[in-house]
């Protein structure tokens, strides 16, 4: 069977994150569903130019590109609207690193050792 290709405006990633705790033998670990913009090869490569450049900070990108996040919940247990898991996301370094992690490891097809937060990084 032929692979059927679609046109899509965005596609999803699932995110592992580890969140150290004050026991460093126990962090917290889980994964949350990300969306993200879906970016033709040329809009990919004025992405990455644009980053290298510091013409587009991690914050602006993930405005721009992180359409949203699914599968994280409050700190008491609620739930929480996309808006409120994105601003979470963004707020803690460590579910931050680990989408940009995710993402550019998809993009580029890096091992996740040799993967980087941002191309300018």
């Amino acid at each position: 069977m032929a692979l059927q290709l679609t046109k899509t405006d965005s596609f999803a990633l699932t995110v592992q994150v580890s969140i150290p705790t004050a026991d460093p033998k126990k962090p917290i670990t889980g994964s949350f569903v990300a969306t993200f913009k879906y970016r033709n090869r040329a809009e990919r490569e004025e992405l990455i130019e644009a980053m290298k450049d510091g013409q587009l900070s991690d914050a602006a990108f993930f405005e721009s590109d992180v359409l949203k996040v699914d599968g994280i919940g409050g700190e008491n247990g609620e739930t929480l609207t996309s808006d409120q898991q994105k601003a979470a996301v963004l707020e803690r370094v460590e579910l931050c690193q680990a989408l940009f992690a995710t993402y550019w490891e998809h993009m580029s097809g890096a091992a996740a050792k040799n993967s980087r937060t941002s191309p300018r990084r």
